[in-house]
């Protein structure tokens, strides 16, 4: 019996210290731009622009082996959307600030320098802020976004919490203990922006679209296997 005990506890030891060398702790900081639109229809005469927005944040890696780790972000990230006339110089641009939490499945694959990776998961976000910017017959003008708690007179009210998917490639090369990493991702949001009492006729959801590029730096906090 006591022979049983002291193999059982060995494999024990051993599968804790196997699983040790194999996960790997990295932390990160990432910057980058934004291309984005939004889902939905514009008015006759009227077409979709894409905007320019900025990101940046700090992520979490942990590798459950050479190939597969999971990767949480918090990212302060700009999306929006611009509707131009298609007669006139008018148009209409959103600006909206986010905090957002992805949560992603990673796969990477190459040598021991340079390295290619795919991510996929899911975010969620929250509508921080941001302005709007108009122009009609020349006149231009800029304002901060005035949240609605609740759906008043007009029938209407933002929605403040974004959920989607996040998907993307990107490539790294290692630079003393990390590697300096630049990938390009797509963000696909799930939740309609606007809550209406009543939906406009021939109303579509609006959602969020953007293209996401960013460079950063992720520093192994964990010694390699």
């Amino acid at each position: 019996m006591r022979k049983w005990k002291v193999a059982v506890l060995s494999l024990a030891i051993a599968g804790v210290t196997v699983n040790e060398s194999m996960a790997q702790l990295s932390v990160g900081a990432k910057g980058g731009g934004t291309l984005n639109t939004v889902s939905g229809n514009v008015p006759a005469g009227a077409e979709k622009d894409m905007t320019f927005g900025y990101q940046f944040g700090a992520t979490v890696n942990y590798g459950f082996s050479k190939i597969f780790s999971l990767q949480p972000e918090v990212v302060f990230i700009q999306k929006g959307g611009r509707a131009s006339s298609t007669a006139t110089d008018d148009y209409a641009q959103l600006t909206s600030n986010y905090l957002t939490i992805p949560v992603l499945a990673k796969a990477q694959f190459g040598g021991e320098k340079f390295k290619g990776y795919a991510v996929l998961g899911p975010y969620a976000g929250y509508w921080a802020g941001g302005k709007t910017k108009t122009s009609v017959l020349g006149t231009e003008s800029k304002e901060s976004i005035d949240f609605d708690n609740n759906i008043d007179d007009d029938g209407y009210k933002q929605n403040r919490i974004d959920l989607g998917i996040n998907g993307g490639i990107g490539m790294q090369y290692a630079i003393g203990r990390g590697n300096i990493f630049l990938d390009a991702r797509y963000g696909f949001g799930l939740f309609d922006t606007n809550k209406y009492e009543t939906e406009p006729q021939d109303y579509k959801s609006v959602a969020n679209r953007s293209v996401e590029v960013s460079l950063g730096y992720m520093f192994r906090l964990s010694k390699e296997g």
